[in-house]
């Protein structure tokens, strides 16, 4: 089974200034200026307040001080004029910052319309990520978000609070993408070629499917990782299979550092071998769910892997789960335990396709009959009856051509722009002979499953029907033999 590239470490938040609590009634807590700044400042302060001119200590209370107890008791000391009363003016209040707005609700609901953007399950972990922010942080979020003019600049930056970065990486992040454009942001900030162009993550060694599928669904999930990821490998859709390391050297040492790392999961105690890509059989591949559980503070997702399902409970799976916004790497082989390839599976979809239009058929010769009229009978009459029968009729189909029978032949011969004479003739009879358009039939809705493929790099389309049939047909593989299965944290 082929395995690529590994998750780095998640960027790690900044550590919180050291926080002091407040007494009751103090108000907020301070925080401690770097280095202890506040708490010199004031023991610097205290001791100039301490001293008197001359260095000596200062009286423990000067009159003053003393004067602000007698004023409480409203008696004044000698000497000391009563001190004005004074009105206390309370602080102005803060103004309130809003974790989640309408704008932010319609911004998400287009990144949700719009194709590989943002899925349900992630779009679900925005609001709530916002609404946890401390105070300080939100007001420099909503700054944040508030200032970018572009939606799906907007929404990129929510994938990544959602990827549960930092307010200040989302803060770098956004100015990083604040002038882009939507086809630059779907390019460089995603990584699985959603929109088959030819931009998504590739496998530099032979083995490394796996870790390489990590890779791509963290860049998915991660806006921030996926743009370093291309910022450092320009060429990420390039590979070079007599040397992996020539063309996107990071990629690669982190496909390789995650495929060769001691597997921690249920599939037992093994690692990957990695070799380049033209020399496949020095290679060796590498079960994933262990990589794919330690993004789970990224993806909100854990991951269990399933042998061998059924054809019917693979597609069950995937129309949940990736139809729900958790996409899911799958493994493809040929039979039960052929477990050869991981794909990603990161979107589905249902169009209807139209029936095929029947071949056209060429007309049959017209049939010999004769020519009939009021007054006729015999089978020729019983067959003209028939006939206008199927066209909407009532006839009796005796065999004789009466009044009834004149009137319906009058009505066919108008309705087909014929001289409504009454009289079935070659013309009347080619006409009765025509079939009956059949309607169409109505159109057939076919589901689909969008399968990134780290070999090529490249995504395509997988209807269920081929599914079902065993003609996936990715890499030389045909079938789902195994599935790394999403649930929620």
């Amino acid at each position: 089974m082929a395995t690529k590239d590994t998750p780095t470490k998640e960027a790690r938040t900044p550590a919180p200034a050291a926080t002091r609590a407040p007494a009751p009634g103090q108000g907020p807590a301070q925080t401690e200026a770097p280095g202890g700044l506040v708490s010199a400042w004031k023991s610097y302060v205290g001791g100039l307040l301490g001293k008197d001119k001359g260095g000596k200590d200062a009286p423990a209370a000067a009159p003053e001080v003393q004067s602000q107890g007698a004023q409480k008791s409203g008696v004044a000391p000698a000497g000391v004029a009563p001190a004005e009363a004074t009105v206390p003016v309370p602080d102005a209040p803060a103004p309130v910052v809003s974790a989640w707005t309408p704008e932010d609700e319609q911004a998400l609901a287009t990144g949700k319309a719009t194709f590989g953007v943002i899925g349900a399950h992630q779009a679900g972990r925005v609001k709530p990520a916002a609404e946890k922010l401390p105070p300080a942080e939100l007001a420099l979020w909503r700054k944040t978000v508030d200032g970018l003019a572009g939606t799906l600049n907007r929404v990129f930056v929510y994938k990544a609070l959602a990827a549960n970065h930092s307010v200040a990486e989302c803060v770098a992040f956004a100015a990083s993408v604040a002038d882009k454009d939507d086809k630059w942001l779907m390019t460089n900030c995603t990584g699985g070629d959603s929109m088959m162009e030819g931009s998504g993550t590739r496998q530099a060694y032979s083995h490394t499917c796996g870790v390489t599928t990590v890779q791509t669904l963290r860049a998915e999930y991660d806006p921030v990782y996926a743009l370093k990821l291309h910022t450092e490998n320009p060429q990420l859709n390039s590979v070079d299979n007599a040397d992996p390391t020539k063309i996107n050297p990071k990629a690669a040492a982190e496909q390789k550092s995650m495929h060769e790392t001691q597997y921690q999961g249920d599939h037992g105690a093994h690692t990957g071998v990695s070799a380049s890509r033209k020399d496949i059989a020095k290679g060796s591949g590498r079960w994933v769910d262990d990589w794919l559980n330690s993004l789970t503070a990224t993806t909100g997702l854990k991951y269990k892997t399933k042998k061998d399902p059924s054809t019917a409970e693979a597609i069950t799976t995937l129309t949940d789960k990736v139809g729900g916004g958790m996409m899911t790497p799958v493994v493809i082989g040929n039979g039960k335990g052929s477990y050869t390839h991981y794909n990603l599976v990161m979107h589905t979809r249902t169009q209807d396709e139209p029936a095929p239009t029947p071949a056209e058929q060429p007309p049959a010769p017209p049939k010999a009959r004769p020519m009939v009229r009021q007054g006729s009978q015999g089978d020729s009459v019983r067959e003209l009856q028939t006939l206008l029968n199927e066209r909407g009729e009532a006839l009796a189909v005796d065999g004789i051509f009466g009044p009834l029978t004149r009137g319906a032949v009058v009505r066919f011969q108008t309705a087909q722009a014929l001289s409504p004479d009454g009289i079935v003739g070659p013309l009347t009879w080619g006409k009765l002979d025509e079939k009956k358009a059949a309607p169409p039939a109505p159109p057939k809705t076919v589901r689909s499953f969008q399968f990134h493929d780290p070999w090529d790099g490249v995504t395509k389309w997988v209807s269920e029907s081929k599914i079902n049939k065993g003609l996936i047909d990715i890499a030389g593989s045909n079938e789902i033999t195994a599935l790394e299965v999403p649930s929620a944290a």
